[in-house]
């Protein structure tokens, strides 16, 4: 059985009220490391960004880093 392509809009050039109008949903992911004790705690941006995508995967969402 062949897998069947599903090829989904740009979301990014939607607008707002498009975006609500097609039913898109947008999650966005944030990371920050303001101290050098944050990062010696596990809290560094590679692993607050590993998270992000685990969390993403887990929900069906895709992800990408900008």
């Amino acid at each position: 059985m062949e897998k069947e392509e599903i090829i989904l809009p740009d979301t990014n050039k939607l607008t707002r009220k498009q975006r609500r109008e097609k039913g898109v949903k947008v999650a966005v992911g944030y990371t920050r490391v303001s101290t050098q004790g944050q990062v010696d705690d596990g809290l560094s941006l590679a692993t607050q960004a590993e998270k992000i995508e685990e969390k993403a995967a887990s929900l069906s969402l895709s992800y990408h880093m900008t």
